[in-house]
């Protein structure tokens, strides 16, 4: 399933890359909720390197994806990518 890339998505994207911090730094405070809004809840995984989401649909499907710390500073910046969820297990 292809995850929206929307404005609330885009503005946690936007948080993460206002707040510079480096992988290392990211592996320091990992939590897998630290960012929340309506249809998103995640933050960073040391383990996997990137951050992981759950991204719930209006009809209350739930899927997990996850994105590198390069592709949430190109989101933030305005490049549009694709990102595509699993259903949660």
């Amino acid at each position: 399933m292809e995850v929206p890339i929307s404005q609330e998505f885009v503005k946690i994207c936007k948080e993460i890359k206002t707040k510079s911090y480096t992988i290392s730094q990211w592996s320091e405070i990992e939590s897998d909720d630290t960012f929340h809004s309506g249809s998103f809840r995640g933050g960073f995984d040391a383990d996997e390197q990137k951050f992981c989401f759950c991204f719930y649909e209006q009809a209350g499907d739930e899927y997990w994806f996850q994105v590198s710390l390069s592709s949430i500073i190109d989101i933030a910046s305005g490049i549009q990518l694709k990102i595509v969820g699993r259903a949660a297990e």
